[in-house]
């Protein structure tokens, strides 16, 4: 995991009509369910308001009141027993096909198994979605004493929109998730059964909320607001609220997540307005604006054309052609956050075909971008993997 450094986050949620029309996100199992062995730091945050429901939502969250970080870890017992265990609790689940029950709970001081679980996720989960049901849990408080809670979870798909990153990187196509349980709760005394009350009306109560911020290519959310209130006899007695912002460098390094990666590579790559290459690659059209016919051709001087790429562990070798006259010639590698890594400076190249290469025996498997300048000016793109 990567050491994160401190950011200064006070989360500002607002619902305001966004950037023209906003299109689906839609979850699924095979994107969105949480795995064993993942682990993501996250930070918390001061909460702030999160908006309204709706579509074409906005959300800023460029600017949060960092008051910690965590660990979010996740276990898998075989394919279908799965726990997350945050701080000093821990949520057990059940992956029953595409849903995600949830079964259990533990803290310092209890321990909840269900009698009657409730699903947390049913997939696919898409905007409008709502599904809502009646769970109940029984177990232990403090060791020595039983305990007994139940109530209504509903989980809705309510809002979508964009968000801002405090990173000032704006994200499309997000998806909100709410989680609405309202249930009481009972410690029994010694001389008394579980499941032995005739009314929970005057019992001890809590409403807890969770909102969770969705995005295209990535499993967890990136962001993550908890508003818990505490009644006893109908009146409040405290409760809780935080944010959490999980960076998206974390999710970016889960192992073992292709689906996810590629779809943050397309989204990169259109952003750019780069296409496929057929080769497994993407590519970037000849700028019409730099060569004045918008074909590839120049009007003066030489014609760049016939490019190729090979690479082993230690090099990228770049092939091409040159007709038409000489050129000059030059190509930078850089990663997908514009570091350069490899640097070859402008020179004259004659007509014929030619070969340059860049050393990359240092760099980390990753996506990089090659970079072609023809008589000064960019002439391709080429994303690499390696």
């Amino acid at each position: 995991m990567r050491t994160l450094l401190a950011l200064s986050v006070a989360v500002f949620a607002g619902c305001a009509p966004a950037w023209g029309a906003v299109e689906g996100n839609v979850l699924t199992a095979e994107l969105n369910m949480p795995r064993g062995g993942d682990v993501l730091e996250r930070l918390s945050a001061e909460p702030m308001p999160v908006g309204e429901p709706g579509k074409n939502c906005f959300w800023d969250f460029s600017e949060i009141a960092e008051t910690g970080a965590s660990t979010r870890r996740h276990i898998a017992v075989g394919d279908t027993v799965l726990a997350a265990i945050e701080g000093g609790t821990m949520r057990r689940y059940r992956i029953n096909g595409d849903s995600l029950v949830s079964t259990g709970y533990e803290s310092r001081t209890i321990v909840f198994h269900d009698s009657l679980p409730y699903a947390e996720r049913v997939f696919p989960v898409a905007y409008g979605q709502k599904i809502s049901g009646n769970f109940y849990f029984t177990g232990r408080y403090a060791q020595d004493r039983d305990i007994e809670t139940g109530g209504t979870v509903t989980v809705e798909a309510d809002a979508t929109g964009r968000m801002l990153l405090p990173s000032l990187d704006t994200l499309d196509n997000v998806l909100r998730i709410r989680t609405e349980t309202s249930a009481w709760i009972r410690v029994l005394r010694h001389y008394e059964a579980i499941g032995d009350c005739a009314t929970t009306d005057s019992l001890p109560s809590y409403r807890k909320t969770v909102y969770e911020w969705y995005v295209p290519g990535y499993r967890y959310p990136v962001f993550e607001t908890r508003l818990c209130k505490y009644y006893e006899r109908g009146r409040e007695c405290g409760g809780y609220s935080v944010s959490y912002y999980y960076p998206e460098a974390e999710q970016e390094s889960l192992a073992d997540d292709p689906r996810n990666q590629a779809i943050r590579d397309e989204i990169f790559f259109k952003e750019r307005g780069l296409y496929a290459d057929g080769r497994g690659g993407y590519r970037g059209e000849a700028e019409s604006e730099n060569n004045g016919n918008g074909d590839g051709s120049r009007e003066q001087g030489g014609m760049v054309g016939g490019i190729t790429t090979s690479a082993t562990p230690s090099e990228v070798a770049i092939r091409f052609d040159v007709s038409g006259g000489g050129v000059t010639i030059g190509m930078t590698l850089a990663d997908l956050y514009g570091r350069v890594y490899g640097y070859i400076p402008e020179h004259s190249v004659d007509e014929g075909s030619h070969t340059e290469t860049i050393d990359t025996s240092g760099l980390m498997p990753g996506d990089y971008v090659l970079t072609i300048f023809v008589d000064g000016a960019k002439h391709d793109e080429i994303i690499l993997n390696r």
